[in-house]
């Protein structure tokens, strides 16, 4: 397994700031999309059915609520997205533990 464990935080319409506590996966390029939308890129590092992405929300000194969501869109980049949960607007004030794992077995069904 590859493991990334980072605090991303994002604040105006600056690109978002990663702190790795860890990583085997490769370095993480973060761009600013949209208000509250970010997306992160790395060469091959996210292979479908074997990524997983968790998302923890900090308290940024923005918002007081947020619902963030993260997905993989290939197997070279993810997005994350910070919204509010009334309006669904986006939100450049957050801050976020990101944890991702790609298991590398390959499981053969039968």
């Amino acid at each position: 397994m590859k493991n990334y464990r980072a605090r991303v935080t994002q604040i105006g319409a600056d690109i978002p700031i990663e702190t790795v506590a860890y990583s085997d996966l490769g370095e993480i390029t973060w761009t600013r999309l949209s208000p509250g939308a970010a997306k992160g890129t790395c060469t091959g590092a996210f292979p479908a059915d074997r990524t997983t992405i968790q998302v923890t929300p900090l308290d940024a000194g923005g918002e007081v609520m947020f619902c963030s969501t993260a997905q993989r869109i290939s197997d070279n980049e993810i997005l994350i997205a910070m919204h509010a949960p009334i309006d669904g607007d986006g939100h450049d004030i957050w801050a976020i533990n990101l944890s991702i794992v790609v298991d590398e077995d390959v499981y053969q069904t039968v």
